[in-house]
């Protein structure tokens, strides 16, 4: 396993707030991104990507709570 690294936000720019995207084991690339959960994990599954992380995309105008 990896160490935890910081997510790099670049793999997330341009995308819509609220969409799924489902990002490489390695946090490398952007594997996918849905609409849902359920379909941005089984896109990235069909791609080869057995253990993606996934993230819902962040609304700018929203505050985060960490």
């Amino acid at each position: 396993m990896p160490a935890i690294k910081a997510l790099n936000m670049d793999l997330l720019a341009g995308l819509k707030p609220r969409l799924w995207a489902a990002i490489s084991y390695d946090q490398e690339r952007l594997v996918s991104t849905a609409r849902t959960l359920d379909e941005v994990i089984r896109k990235a599954e069909k791609k080869g990507e057995k253990k993606p992380f996934v993230i819902r995309v962040p609304d700018p105008h929203m505050a985060w709570i960490l």
